[in-house]
């Protein structure tokens, strides 16, 4: 299991991102993935467990919600958890392999409350495969906002 940074976004935000809401989109396209990294090429896959960085989220940001919209199915069977590296997670063993559609909202597992994530300090949404993955694409989408 490897951790690989592929994430967007600024952890400082700029003066005007405050107060009002956010998206922050990161397409997440397999074959580029394996490509942006030595040992994900020379596996030529990303393995079972590993943990791809998706967005940079800067303190003080919240989280209100959570999308994946699986545009291309990923290998037979897979899944991955989106949340925290290895640790809380907003959504378990999510099907990467239905194309289509899927809001999360965020839950008292995720946040402090029953409605969002507060980040106390800067870190990344992470994404884990549960299975080896060498094909599929999936846009993940964070609606939240900045304290």
């Amino acid at each position: 299991m490897g951790t690989y940074d592929y994430a967007i976004g600024n952890t400082t935000p700029k003066w005007d991102d405050h107060g009002g809401l956010i998206r922050l989109q990161q397409v997440m396209n397999t074959a580029a993935i394996i490509a942006s990294n030595a040992t994900l090429v020379a596996a030529a896959k990303i393995t079972a467990n590993d943990i791809i960085q998706c967005i940079n989220v800067p303190a003080g940001f919240v989280v209100l919600s959570v999308g994946v919209n699986v545009s291309t199915a990923g290998t037979a069977g897979s899944t991955a958890d989106f949340g925290l590296a290895g640790g809380t997670e907003i959504v378990a063993a999510l099907d990467l392999v239905t194309t289509g559609y899927t809001v999360i909202a965020v839950n008292a597992t995720w946040g402090f409350d029953n409605v969002s994530k507060l980040f106390t300090a800067a870190d990344t949404i992470d994404v884990q495969y549960l299975a080896n993955e060498t094909i599929g694409e999936f846009t993940l989408t964070v609606v939240g906002y900045q304290l």
